[in-house]
């Protein structure tokens, strides 16, 4: 598939749509596995909000239609734009939870965004 430059779209948006849904089923499948588990370690309290889950794959699925779109600008670097625009669109959704005071886990946001980033650079 080509871009707006004429050239070939790189490796990390060969297969866009199959990349996103199996990036969600990372990000946010995974930490649904792994918190129970390491419920010891974790502070007392409920280890996941439904409100997370969501909010963590919007986050996701935002980044990754975000990169898509600039990287039908001439220069960029995707890989090395994740980062912001992945803190960008979490600032977005930590703000949310902030406005509408809804309830969240720091450990289920905190390995979401971990998940995340690891997702983008691979």
């Amino acid at each position: 598939m080509k871009n707006g430059n004429g050239g070939q779209e790189p490796h990390m948006f060969k297969y866009f749509y199959l990349r996103l849904m199996l990036g969600l089923l990372f990000v946010c499948g995974l930490p649904l596995l792994l918190l129970p588990a390491w419920r010891h370690l974790l502070p007392q309290g409920q280890l996941y909000e439904s409100w997370n889950v969501l909010l963590v794959g919007l986050g996701f699925v935002a980044t990754m239609l975000s990169l898509r779109k600039m990287n039908w600008f001439p220069g960029t670097r995707s890989v090395l734009a994740s980062i912001p625009v992945l803190l960008g669109w979490y600032g977005v959704l930590l703000g949310v939870l902030f406005l509408f005071r809804m309830s969240y886990s720091i450990p289920y946001l905190t390995i979401g965004f971990t998940l995340s980033l690891l997702w983008l650079m691979a």
